[in-house]
């Protein structure tokens, strides 16, 4: 049933594990294959991959970057893809400055206030070079602020002076750089050899409407998430009757949910609240069923071996 968990997030993003530790879940999980689909980055992967092959898992490239569409924002991971080609690697420099940016803006506001002390953006960037992290956001600030002495309690009361609301938030982001229309998105996707795949279409995240499925197919989509844990049962029905009828590729995946997605069963912790776990190597115990995402061996192997396309 858990055979291929092919949409999760790693500290490398903002996840709340390690690459190595998502794998080493995944194990205990029963998964034969697992794709780390970071957003923005593939800071994670070659990690990932080792781990991977350690543990006899299956898995394939992924990313998952945002882009605009008719409707708003949409993401679209993208699988199975040529790293080096010159048009994706552009676009992945360009998204991890962009998010870089906005944390340098948020970071220094919250010194100019008084909030943040002993701690300078270069600090910040020193840290994360260290970590061989290409963007930086919230969450490696909390970890140096808390290999600085900050208490928990300390961290977690910074994280509203990094919030804004989306289209403030949108806003300084696209100072440094605008993020693609979802065509371009697809078309570099497709371009450096990888697979173009729609996540998580449900209206309860306004991400996808049903109504823009033809139009997804004519811009190159190759496949849809039919299994994630915020769509309805509707929706997966739909989306599974889409890739059938039209020849496309299925994904499933945890992302945010279930103890890969840094919850424990209990409401789960604050992702800001396990800066010490994500690099101290102390990890939770408790272990949580990890719900509805996933896709069955069939439907991995069909992309897997690239079947459709």
């Amino acid at each position: 049933m858990y055979f291929a968990n092919t949409h999760m997030h790693s500290y490398f993003s903002d996840g709340v594990w390690s690459p190595e530790y998502l794998v080493e879940l995944g194990k205990q999980f029963g998964h034969k294959a697992m794709l780390l689909s970071d957003h923005d980055t593939m800071a994670g992967f070659d990690r990932f991959e080792r781990a991977c092959r350690k543990a006899g898992i299956l898995t394939l490239r992924a990313i998952e970057p945002g882009a605009y569409s008719s409707f708003g924002r949409v993401h679209i991971v993208g699988i199975d893809f040529n790293p080096e080609n010159k048009g994706l690697r552009e676009m992945v420099a360009k998204y991890a400055a962009r998010m870089t940016y906005y944390h340098k803006v948020m970071f220094n506001e919250a010194v100019e206030q008084g909030a943040l002390r002993g701690i300078t953006w270069s600090d910040v960037e020193n840290y994360c070079a260290d970590q061989g992290v290409d963007y930086i956001c919230r969450h490696w600030i909390a970890a140096l602020m808390g290999e600085r002495g900050y208490s928990q309690e300390e961290i977690l009361a910074t994280e509203d002076l990094f919030k804004r609301d989306k289209a403030t938030a949108m806003a300084i982001k696209a100072q440094c750089h605008d993020q693609l229309q979802a065509e371009e998105l697809i078309g570099i996707i497709r371009d450096a050899g990888g697979v173009p795949v729609v996540a998580h279409p449900t209206k309860f995240a306004k991400y996808f409407f049903e109504e823009e499925v033809d139009n997804y197919i004519k811009m190159g989509v190759m496949g849809f998430e039919v299994n994630h844990p915020i769509m309805s049962e509707e929706e997966k029905a739909f989306y599974n009757r889409v890739c059938e009828e039209r020849n496309l590729y299925k994904l499933g995946g945890i992302d945010h949910s279930g103890v890969i997605g840094g919850f424990t069963g209990e409401g789960g912790p604050d992702p800001w609240a396990l800066s010490k776990y994500r690099l101290g190597g102390i990890l939770p115990n408790e272990k949580a069923d990890p719900s509805e995402g996933y896709i069955d061996e069939e439907n991995f192997m069909k992309l897997y071996y690239r079947e459709l396309g």
